[in-house]
């Protein structure tokens, strides 16, 4: 869900865009006509699940870049924020809630058809339980055990 924002749709001869501004801060959802995605996020404030996010992907075979998300919440746990490091096949990815730092790391199962449908699984072990990331690039999942 993403509050009131004002939305521009842009066509390029190479890139086709689909921007999102909202509360003076934007988002930036580009796709190239040769091949690939790129998601930018400019400390977005849109979403209520999250306090912010920020970064820069880009999607083509594999997934490289930065995000950083920051204060959500994970059955009902509040995180203060998780930044990850994308790095093709793999990223790295570390946190903090309620005091305890994490860090951990997972694998991206690229979809060449559908890169936006990407997989991802990572895992962190910390003080007694796991928390895990998973699902697709458009929709993750966090969980603790």
């Amino acid at each position: 869900m993403v509050k009131k924002s004002d939305v521009d749709l842009y066509l390029y001869p190479l890139t086709q865009g689909l921007v999102l501004i909202c509360q003076s801060k934007k988002s930036e959802f580009l796709h190239k006509t040769f091949g690939g995605f790129e998601i930018r996020f400019d400390d977005f404030k849109c979403s209520p699940d999250f306090e912010s996010i920020s970064g820069n992907i880009q999607i083509k075979d594999g997934v490289f870049g930065k995000l950083k998300l920051k204060n959500f919440m994970a059955q009902g746990r509040s995180i203060d924020y998780l930044e990850f490091n994308f790095k093709g096949k793999t990223f790295e990815f570390k946190g903090s809630f309620q005091g305890i730092d994490l860090s951990g790391n997972g694998i991206v199962s690229y979809d060449e058809k559908n890169p936006l449908n990407s997989k991802i699984n990572g895992t962190a072990s910390v003080v007694g339980f796991n928390f895990t990331v998973s699902g697709t690039i458009t929709d993750l999942k966090f969980n603790m055990q």
